[in-house]
């Protein structure tokens, strides 16, 4: 609906409908629980542009508080204090080392000939 029919009377309850049912979507939406020992990304909360990695630094959850909150030790020993909201799960570095030796450990012998 554009906004200035939004604007009109008649169209006062179906824009307040609407409202509602947004609000609803957000407020009863579930987020992810992480649990101590969970390696996580944490959101880039100092993003300067567009072009910023929204998920820039890894780390562990060391406590689970209220409200959906975590205290987050990052690479440097630091804690951070992040909402739920702010944090994705992270397989963490064993993954990725472990898929680098499963590519790794495939031999191909591509020689000149192979590619005629």
């Amino acid at each position: 609906m554009a906004p200035n029919v939004a604007l009109k009377g008649s169209n006062r309850k179906d824009v307040l409908d609407f409202a509602d049912k947004y609000k609803r979507e957000f407020r009863e939406r579930k987020l992810p629980k992480y649990k101590k020992g969970d390696s996580v990304l944490i959101q880039n909360t100092s993003k300067t542009g567009k072009m910023d990695d929204e998920f820039s630094r890894d780390g562990t959850v060391e406590k689970v508080g209220d409200n959906n909150t975590y205290l987050v030790k990052i690479g440097d020993g630091k804690f951070l204090r992040r909402h739920g909201s702010q944090l994705r799960i992270w397989p963490g570095m064993l993954a990725l080392s472990s898929h680098r030796i499963k590519l790794n450990s495939l031999s191909l012998s591509l020689t000149p000939r192979s590619l005629w």
